[in-house]
């Protein structure tokens, strides 16, 4: 049965009663609160805006409620997306009858530098508000594959920089961090694999692939992979990612690449 409005009325049906139950949970944490503030103490507090410390047993079941409270917070959000995500469509049919298309065509996707501190801030916490963000960004279409020009970090490649600027899209500083989950949302959107890293004035050329085997990624070595990345694809000094992974000393990679293919004598 395809989405409709029949459908879509017993949904709604739902979350309000929903609604209506978690209303009845606040409403108990307020009447609890209420009834507390009644109580008088022959010790009354003098001044009522100094801090004191909870009785341990008070301060964990406080802290037991508020964890549980963040993981329904979670929780909700993550099960309702699709109910959304179902019936949520945007309908072009308005703007082609004004004949705006080409208003449409003027607008922007993110740009690289958006996408980098978004990326930085979901990598970075890993928080559940940094993650709405990024996936965001990702939807709406963002600039992939754009090359920022950044300081240069992270240990020294070899023949490469101490100090200097990279040339890097989102992709590769991703893998840098290695953060497997965010490579696989990135290559779900598009992500090009064969993106060259640039350090500026040096060693160029990197691909996603070679950072994976130089840093001893072999999750990630794998994903990219068998996302279609080239096995022995070369540096603008013909470095391979198979010379990568054994200068480096990670035998793990070095067997898979060399079931995938990878040249010995590249």
């Amino acid at each position: 049965m395809e989405h409709s409005a029949v459908t879509l009325a017993p949904v709604c049906q739902g979350l309000k009663a929903l609604a209506e139950r978690l209303i009845e949970i606040v409403g108990i944490v307020q009447h609890t609160d209420a009834l507390l503030g009644t109580f008088k103490f022959f010790d009354s507090l003098q001044d009522s805006s100094a801090f004191f410390e909870l009785l341990p047993s008070e301060a964990a079941v406080l802290d037991r409620l508020k964890q549980q409270v963040e993981d329904l917070s979670r929780i909700v959000r993550v099960e309702l997306n699709p109910i959304v995500n179902a019936y949520y469509r945007i309908d072009l049919q308005p703007f082609l009858d004004y004949d705006v298309c080409k208003h449409l065509q003027s607008f922007q996707v993110v740009s690289a530098d958006m996408l980098r501190e978004t990326l930085n801030a979901f990598m970075e916490t890993g928080g559940e508000e940094e993650r709405a963000d990024l996936e965001l960004l990702l939807k709406v279409g963002a600039e992939l594959d754009g090359l920022l020009k950044v300081p240069a970090y992270g240990r020294r490649p070899q023949n490469g920089p101490r100090h200097g600027l990279l040339e890097e899209t989102a992709l590769l500083r991703v893998v840098v961090f290695g953060s497997v989950e965010v490579v696989k949302m990135l290559l779900q959107v598009g992500a090009g694999l064969e993106a060259c890293r640039e350090v500026v004035g040096d060693l160029g050329e990197e691909r996603a692939l070679h950072i994976a085997c130089r840093e001893g990624r072999p999750e990630l070595a794998e994903i990219l992979v068998d996302g279609g990345a080239e096995v022995n694809a070369v540096t603008n000094l013909g470095l391979t990612p198979l010379y990568y992974a054994a200068q480096r000393g990670h035998a793990g990679i070095v067997k898979f690449l060399l079931t995938r293919d990878a040249d010995l004598h590249a």
